[in-house]
């Protein structure tokens, strides 16, 4: 969201980190192509953040181009200084992240490639998630483990973000395999906006419109969020479940980029007690006050 501070402050800030991301990619010596949608982006901050006027007509949808822009490059300048602050190395990222589009909540086409962005991006947020709550993420060494993408606190994460519901509950089911082949106990983490369709509107008149859409949204998303806990329920080897949304507001000429987190403890297991400590302190980035399995049956 934007901070609490002068619209001065933010642009200036923004200009910070417009500068931050592409000195990233300088140091990597990754070369992001013109046309893609994060060089793209990258542009119209930077034009923000210098006063540059548009010659554009004025319309919706310039706005809401405008207004993705620059908070998508203020939110992703933040994963990455953190995930670099935390001596992590995100040049795979970068590189992934250089195709793909940034219109959270819409999703993309595999065949395109419009999914790297996002895939990666999410990543970035999930580890940096956890160093700002002191935790310590590793990537995994091999980069094409199926297993997942992160290891903390002796614990696979495994980071998604499809494009549809049916996508998440086949990539639960083979993180469980692999987990139990391993012999290892980790974390399912997805990012739901694409799935649930987030992006389908963008500017709301007032609130009252906002909470309406949102309500509907919420009644889906709840269904949903029901059944793959079920599903992850019958996974011995998945302790913890993690849900973050990734929305994009215009409402009454207020901007902002929401990101939301919540997080379900699978404590009926009889696995969860040995890895109680670890599994909470990793859903507790997420939510304070986690969720727990057996409080819903």
């Amino acid at each position: 969201m934007l901070p609490a501070t002068s619209l001065e402050e933010f642009w200036k800030e923004l200009g910070r980190r417009e500068e931050a991301i592409r000195a990233a990619y300088k140091r990597a010596r990754i070369i992001l192509n013109e046309d893609s949608s994060l060089a793209k982006a990258l542009a119209e901050a930077r034009e923000l953040a210098d006063g540059v006027k548009t010659n554009e007509p004025a319309s919706d949808q310039a706005v809401l181009r405008t207004v993705e822009a620059a908070q998508v490059i203020y939110a992703m300048a933040e994963s990455i200084e953190t995930c670099q602050s935390g001596g992590l190395d995100i040049n795979r990222h970068l590189a992934q992240m250089a195709t793909g589009t940034i219109n959270f909540g819409t999703p993309g086409t595999p065949e395109k490639k419009d999914i790297y962005l996002k895939d990666f991006e999410y990543e970035l947020f999930i580890a940096s998630t956890l160093l700002r709550e002191g935790l310590h993420p590793n990537f995994l060494a091999d980069a094409n483990d199926p297993i997942g993408e992160m290891e903390v606190n002796g614990l696979i994460v495994e980071c998604k973000h499809p494009n549809v519901e049916r996508q998440m509950m086949r990539n639960i089911t083979k993180f469980g395999k692999k987990l139990l082949e391993a012999d290892r106990y980790g974390i399912f983490a997805a990012g739901i906006e694409d799935a649930y369709r987030l992006g389908d509107v963008a500017a709301f008149v007032d609130k009252q419109v906002f909470g309406d859409w949102l309500e509907l949204k919420r009644d889906e998303m709840e269904a949903g969020g029901r059944k793959r806990a079920a599903l992850v329920s019958g996974q011995e080897r998945i302790l913890g479940l993690i849900h973050t949304q990734t929305k994009l507001l215009l409402i009454e000429g207020q901007t902002s980029l929401s990101r939301l987190g919540n997080a379900l403890l699978f404590d009926e297991k009889e696995s969860f007690a040995s890895h109680e400590t670890e599994v909470t302190a990793v859903a507790r980035a997420f939510n304070p006050s986690p969720l727990r399995y057996s409080m819903l049956c």
